[in-house]
């Protein structure tokens, strides 16, 4: 199971990790808020944003297992479903500042298309233990790379997008939903005996 928050946070780890990237990038999993409590985040930025989420409907949601307590006891069920993430990664410079954004966006294309399923593949790390890989990704891709000049803010901003789609599994447990369901702890039987 893979919550979008974590898949997010992996990305980060990729980029903060790697020596390919200038390491005066602030990386972000949030959107930045230039007049509010984000004011002071130094360019060039790095942004993983969650630009859309849907539900992979091609496919019905499964039951993959059951839950059990310490006893051993059933108490529940495990379900599937697959989703289809897309995310942003904005890159924001300054004109004339130490980092160009073209050449920024590609070194990121670069870093990320190692993780691309249709490349090299490799599963993005987790980022709570980086020596695990991330378990429920299905697929990653590395899009399209597109100009986001936000002009509105500053005429010396320069931007740009890559397009990455995600799909995953998430799991669903009975217990988080309805509770533990109910189990026959002792069962009495007569004793009979049969000639």
């Amino acid at each position: 199971m893979v919550h979008p928050n974590t898949i997010l946070e992996s990305l980060k780890t990729v980029c903060a990790s790697s020596s390919a990237l200038p390491s005066s990038v602030t990386y972000a999993t949030v959107e930045l808020d230039a007049e509010g409590e984000h004011s002071n985040v130094s360019l060039p930025i790095i942004e993983f944003s969650i630009e859309n989420i849907d539900r992979d409907t091609s496919r019905n949601t499964e039951k993959v297992g059951h839950e059990y307590d310490s006893d051993d006891n059933q108490i529940g069920y495990v379900y599937q479903s697959w989703f289809e993430m897309d995310v942003n990664a904005s890159v924001v410079t300054a004109s004339g500042g130490d980092v160009n954004h073209r050449d920024l966006d590609q070194t990121l294309r670069q870093v990320l298309v190692e993780y691309d399923d249709r490349v090299i593949g490799n599963p993005l790390p987790d980022p709570s233990d980086t020596t695990v890989d991330l378990s429920g990704i299905s697929e990653f891709r590395v899009g399209s790379i597109a100009p986001n000049h936000d002009f509105s803010m500053s005429p010396t901003m320069r931007g740009r997008v890559i397009s990455l789609e995600i799909d995953y599994i998430h799991e669903y447990y009975t217990t988080d939903i309805v509770g533990a369901y109910d189990y026959l702890q002792d069962v009495q039987r007569p004793d009979v005996t049969v000639d």
